[in-house]
C-alpha cells in the first residue's frame, strides 16, 4: 500500500513537470522569434477557447526544460487548436497593362504613385505607319464603291457611242475582207506604194543642189542685212545713248537678227543629210504601203476572214454587255469587294484604339516599366495598376499539413508589427491549387479586413491570429 501510493505521488509530479517544461519550452519559443517576417496564424476557434492555461510549477529542472523544447514547438499549434503561416497585405484587385502592338512608344503620360481613373489614358503609341494604312484602306473601299455605283448606274452616252463606233468600224473591214479585190481599191493602194517608194529616195538622196543653193543664197542676204542693221545701230547708240531703246536702229537691228536666225536654220536643214532615224521611217513608209497593196490587189485568205469575224464578234458582244447593263454576278462581285474593303477599314480602326493604353480600373500606378521613345511588343507588360483603397492579406507558406483545419468565414485577428496595431478580419477564399515553395506544399488563404488602421500599406508583413490567441 505504501509502494503503491509512492508510485502515484511519482507520476504526478513527472505530468506535473512535464506541463511546465512544455509552457517553457514554448515561452522560449515565443519569445525568441524575432524573424523579420511577422506569421499568420489560423485556427479552430472553438478548440483554442476551449483550452485551459496550464498552472506554472516552482521547480523545473533546466534540463528537462532542453530536452522538451522541440516537442514543445512541433506539438504546441496542435495543442493550441491554432495553425501558423506568414502573410502579407496585397491590393484586392491589382492588374497589369499589356501592349497589344508592336510600336514605338509616343509618350508617357503617367508617373508611378499617380492615382488614374479607368480609361484614362496612360501611355500613348505612335500612329503614324496604322493611319497611312488606314487612308489605302480608305482608298480602296471607295474606289470599290464607285465600281459598283458605276455598275448599278450602267454606261455612260459616250461609253455607247464608242462601242456602236467599234461595231460599225468592224463590220466594215469584215465586208472588206469577204470581198473581192476592186479596181479602185488597187489603183489607191498602188499610188500609196509609189508616193511613199518615192519619198524614201529623196530622203535617202539628200537634199539637192538647187535647194542647198538657195538656202545658202538666203542665209547670205540675210547676214548682210544684220550687218546693215548693227552698223546702223552702233550710229544711233553714238548719237543718243539714253535713248537707242526707242530708236527705229534698234526695231531694224531686232528684226535683222531674227531673219538670219531663220535662214540660218533653213541652210543646216536644206546642207544635212538624213539621218539613221529619216531613214527608217521612210522605210517604213514603204513596207506598210508594199503590204496594203498586196491586200488590195489578192483576195482574202481563210484566216483574214476569221480573224475580221472575231475583230466583229468582240465589238458586238462588248456593246451588248454595255446595253444589257451589270449581271448579278458582276455586282455579287462589286458587293464583295467592298465588303472586304470595309473589313479592313475596320481591322485598322480597331488596330489604332489599341494606341492608346488606358487604365482598366480606378487605383493607382505601381510600376511603369516603359519609357518615351521606346518600342513595346504584343503581350510585353509596360504598367501595373493597383486599388491601394481595398487591402487585404494573403498567406504565403499555409502547409498541407494545417489547411484542413482552415476553413472559409473563419474570424482572425491581424497583426501589422510594423505599426504595432491588431485588426479583425475573415477567411474569406482557400486557393483550390497549391504552390511548392522550397520544397513545401502550401495553399494561399486571402483574409479580408474588417478595420484598417492609419498607415497600413501594400507589402507589410503580418500575423493573424483565429480566437482567443
Amino acid at each position: 500500500m505504501v509502494m503503491a501510493t509512492a508510485v502515484r505521488r511519482l507520476l504526478t509530479l513527472s505530468v506535473a513537470a512535464t506541463s511546465v517544461v512544455i509552457l517553457s519550452a514554448c515561452d522560449s519559443v515565443t519569445r525568441s522569434n524575432t524573424a523579420p517576417l511577422p506569421t499568420v496564424v489560423l485556427g479552430d476557434t472553438a478548440a483554442s477557447s476551449a483550452k485551459s492555461s496550464p498552472q506554472p510549477m516552482h521547480t523545473v529542472s533546466a534540463n528537462a526544460s532542453a530536452n522538451t523544447a522541440n516537442t514543445a514547438a512541433n506539438t504546441s499549434t496542435d495543442t493550441l487548436g491554432g495553425v501558423t503561416a506568414s502573410g502579407i497585405i496585397v491590393p484586392h484587385t491589382q492588374v497589369q497593362v499589356v501592349a497589344a502592338l508592336a510600336e514605338r512608344v509616343k509618350a508617357v503620360d503617367v508617373s508611378v504613385g499617380d492615382v488614374v481613373k479607368a480609361g484614362q489614358v496612360l501611355i500613348r503609341l505612335d500612329d503614324s505607319s496604322l493611319s497611312a494604312q488606314a487612308a489605302q484602306a480608305r482608298a480602296s473601299l471607295a474606289a470599290a464603291q464607285a465600281n459598283y455605283d458605276a455598275l448599278v448606274a450602267g454606261p455612260t452616252t459616250e461609253k455607247l457611242r464608242q462601242a456602236q463606233a467599234a461595231v460599225m468600224s468592224a463590220t466594215a473591214n469584215y465586208s472588206r475582207t469577204l470581198s473581192a479585190s476592186r479596181p479602185a481599191d488597187v489603183a489607191a493602194a498602188r499610188a500609196a506604194y509609189t508616193a511613199a517608194s518615192d519619198a524614201y529616195q529623196k530622203v535617202k538622196a539628200g537634199p539637192p543642189p538647187e535647194d542647198i543653193a538657195s538656202a545658202e543664197a538666203g542665209l547670205r542676204s540675210a547676214e548682210a542685212a544684220l550687218k546693215q542693221a548693227q552698223g546702223a545701230y552702233d550710229d544711233a547708240d553714238r548719237r543718243d545713248p539714253a535713248g537707242i531703246g526707242a530708236s527705229p536702229a534698234a526695231l531694224a537691228l531686232e528684226q535683222a537678227t531674227n531673219t538670219y536666225t531663220a535662214a540660218k536654220a533653213a541652210y543646216d536643214k536644206a546642207a544635212k543629210p538624213a539621218d539613221p532615224a529619216q531613214l527608217s521611217a521612210a522605210q517604213e513608209q514603204v513596207e506598210s504601203a508594199r503590204a496594203a497593196l498586196a491586200r488590195a490587189s489578192a483576195p482574202a485568205t481563210a484566216f483574214d476572214i476569221a480573224q475580221a469575224r472575231a475583230q466583229l464578234d468582240q465589238a458586238q458582244a462588248q456593246l451588248d454587255e454595255l446595253k444589257a447593263g451589270a449581271s448579278a454576278q458582276q455586282l455579287d462581285a462589286a458587293k464583295a469587294q467592298i465588303a472586304a474593303a470595309q473589313a479592313q477599314v475596320q481591322a485598322i480602326t480597331t488596330q489604332m484604339t489599341k494606341l492608346d493604353l488606358q487604365a482598366p480600373i480606378t487605383g493607382t500606378v505601381g510600376k511603369l516599366n516603359i519609357h518615351a521613345l521606346e518600342w513595346v511588343s504584343p503581350g510585353q507588360t509596360v504598367a501595373v495598376l493597383a486599388d491601394l483603397s481595398n487591402l487585404q492579406v494573403e498567406t504565403t507558406d499555409l502547409s498541407e499539413r494545417d489547411i484542413s483545419k482552415v476553413a472559409v468565414g473563419q474570424a482572425v485577428t491581424v497583426l501589422v508589427k510594423a505599426l504595432g496595431q491588431r485588426m479583425p478580419g475573415h477567411v474569406r477564399e482557400i486557393a483550390p491549387l497549391a504552390d511548392t515553395i522550397g520544397g513545401d506544399v502550401v495553399y494561399k488563404t486571402t483574409i479580408d479586413l474588417d478595420a484598417r488602421p492609419a498607415g497600413l500599406r501594400a507589402g507589410m508583413s503580418v500575423e493573424v491570429q483565429v480566437g482567443n490567441g
